[in-house]
């Protein structure tokens, strides 16, 4: 199978609940200010509107790039359920390939329930793994492969260290190149992968990610630029480090690019990170690699993921790119 990005990652049901009945609570924690949702114990809280879609890094990063003209394939696993097969129908409905998701008999699909707050711009996410714990991507999985890209995002599998490994195997076999935005599981524990960033052309994280990762990986210093040349010293050829409404920091071994956010309405920021990569790395292929343009198409496939619910409806298309 050739594609332009193979995009490897989770796939799983949405469940959207809008509410305004939550509180909003400030603390600190780490010296940092943090916001919580908060419900009164025993509380019943309604919602204006019920949104069930799907999502998930491989899909959600897939459906932008066949948005914007690029031929991507999402690798996922599914569980043989209901929800399973009304993916596999949403799949067909959007014209995503669907030959690579693996469907595992008597498991179900995973899902993730989300409260929604228009009036605070932001969700919380429940997030429930399932079948995703035991996706696992094996040498035979790639062989059929044949990409110039690999889009790496979110792996929450024990199998996960042996998934990156093949990957990784495979990318250096092919010279496929790779952008990785890795998971909660991979910052936790990146002693362990760290060594892979010498092959990684495009390593995006956001600004919690980042200082979590300069924890890890015991990087001196906080601020954005610290952490950046940190990872670039261990070997990745660019970092991104993307702010919420602060907009997007580019670093690489000679340049710093930063864009600012666009001011929109905000209905929902759910999958706004990979709407981000993927339409910075759309403009990557479609403009010659120009880092300034491609961050400024990043952020407005954002911008206009974030004004639609769901976590991919409403990316730009490639009659927006010119």
């Amino acid at each position: 199978m050739k594609c332009k990005i193979l995009c490897i990652g989770g796939i799983s049901q949405d469940v959207i609940f809008n509410t305004s009945d939550a509180n909003i609570i400030s603390k600190k924690k780490d010296n940092r200010a943090q916001q919580y949702i908060a419900f009164n114990f025993g509380s019943k809280n309604s919602s204006p509107s019920v949104m069930r879609t799907y999502g998930g890094g491989a899909l959600n990063s897939a459906a932008s790039f066949i948005s914007l003209g690029i031929k991507a394939v999402p690798m996922s696993v599914i569980g043989d359920d209901f929800i399973g097969q009304e993916i596999f129908l949403y799949l067909k409905r959007k014209k995503i390939n669907k030959k690579l998701i693996k469907v595992l008999p008597q498991e179900q699909t995973a899902f993730s329930f989300i409260i929604n707050l228009p009036q605070a711009n932001e969700h919380v996410l429940f997030f429930s793994n399932e079948v995703l714990s035991k996706f696992r991507v094996t040498e035979s999985d790639l062989r059929p492969v044949l990409t110039n890209w690999i889009y790496l995002s979110s792996l929450r599998s024990i199998s996960a260290p042996y998934s990156i490994a093949r990957i990784f195997d495979y990318a250096k076999e092919k010279a496929a190149k790779i952008f990785w935005n890795p998971g909660q599981q991979q910052i936790r524990t990146f002693e362990q992968y760290h060594k892979y960033l010498p092959q990684v052309d495009f390593f995006s994280i956001n600004k919690a990610e980042a200082l979590a990762l300069a924890k890890e990986l015991k990087v001196k210093g906080k601020s954005e630029s610290q952490i950046a040349q940190g990872l670039i010293k261990l070997g990745a050829q660019a970092v991104l480090i993307t702010d919420g409404s602060k907009g997007v920091n580019y670093y690489d071994q000679k340049t710093h690019y930063q864009q600012v956010a666009k001011t929109v309405k905000v209905v929902n920021t759910t999958g706004a990170g990979d709407a981000f990569n993927a339409g910075f790395l759309a403009g990557f292929l479609h403009y010659d690699q120009d880092i300034q343009r491609s961050l400024e198409l990043g952020i407005k496939n954002s911008a206009a993921i974030i004004q639609t619910m769901g976590a991919h409806q409403g990316s730009l298309t490639i009659k927006n790119l010119y």
